[in-house]
């Protein structure tokens, strides 16, 4: 990863877990993708702390997220996660492709 993204300066490591870190973190940004622990509570948590952060008009992805849409049956957690946000409405949904459920702020 680090050779692969050598070129871009806007990337920036984390050795421990996001519930450890997001209170540090205090920077606005475009793309959030959530694929940690996969149980509903823990994807739930991820979502709950990390989405305040996403600026307007960014990208949030959620992986393994699609089992109940037609996509392969993995993980409940973040499928019922995916599910909720696309029934509250709270973002705009944009597609499912294979395994991730792609949102908009």
């Amino acid at each position: 990863i680090m050779q692969n993204t050598s070129e871009c300066g806007n990337f920036t490591f984390f050795n421990d877990y996001s519930y450890n870190i997001v209170d540090d973190f205090n920077h606005e940004f475009d793309y959030l993708f959530i694929d940690g622990d996969h149980r509903y509570d823990s994807v739930k948590k991820d979502f709950d702390d990390w989405y305040p952060k996403l600026a307007d008009d960014g990208y949030l992805l959620i992986h393994d997220s699609t089992a109940n849409r037609g996509g392969p049956y993995w993980w409940y957690g973040p499928s019922k996660l995916a599910d909720e946000l696309i029934d509250e409405q709270k973002l705009e949904y944009i597609t499912s492709v294979f395994c991730v459920t792609v949102f908009k702020k």
